[in-house]
């Protein structure tokens, strides 16, 4: 863990996302691997900006001709699954020009994360998608904010088929994503 961690957060190493993604999502013929989708988790505390900076992550994906699925797991908060549907809505309208695909996973709301996560995954391997980007909730189902998100600085943590992205706050999770994905 300590290694991994210390090589994710050292700054002369990069993540080459694009080709993480095809590692998994398209492996190639002389891999045991089968093709399943790459799953990048953003998690953060409330207001920091993860269905906003998914979306931005989306767009990337989709300027490079992925199948996103983006999947609604903030079932909590109010209008959460209505912001991801206009995100997508107007990324699917991108589409036309920039290429790739993008859909929509939800179950609604009061529903349990950790299982609409599950589904949607296994719904992403069984229809092709290349990418599933996850937007969670910044509190647990009993109001509280996860403790364990308040204690950390922004963060890009991966490890094999998947990502988690951690936001802490707005001005930090926008530079994150900056240089994380766009710095060319």
């Amino acid at each position: 863990m300590e290694s991994s961690l210390r090589k994710i957060l050292t700054p002369t190493s990069s993540l080459d996302l694009l080709r993480e993604i095809d590692a998994v999502s398209r492996p190639s013929a002389l891999s045991l691997s089968r093709p399943r989708p790459y799953v990048i988790s953003i998690v953060g505390v409330n207001g920091v900006g993860k269905s906003t900076n998914l979306s931005k992550i989306c767009y990337f994906l989709l300027q490079n001709r992925y199948k996103v699925l983006v999947v609604a797991c903030d079932t909590f908060r109010s209008g959460a699954v209505e912001q991801l549907a206009v995100h997508v809505r107007n990324l699917s309208e991108l589409t036309k020009r920039e290429g790739g695909e993008v859909e929509l996973y939800q179950k609604g709301y009061g529903k349990d994360a950790a299982n609409v996560a599950k589904d949607a995954v296994g719904f992403a391997k069984d229809n092709g998608f290349d990418v599933v980007l996850i937007d969670t909730a910044g509190r647990r189902h009993n109001d509280q904010v996860c403790p364990f998100l308040t204690n950390h600085r922004g963060c890009l943590l991966t490890r094999s088929s998947a990502s988690c992205l951690l936001l802490r706050n707005s001005p930090n999770s926008h530079n994150l994503i900056r240089s994380s994905w766009w710095a060319k």
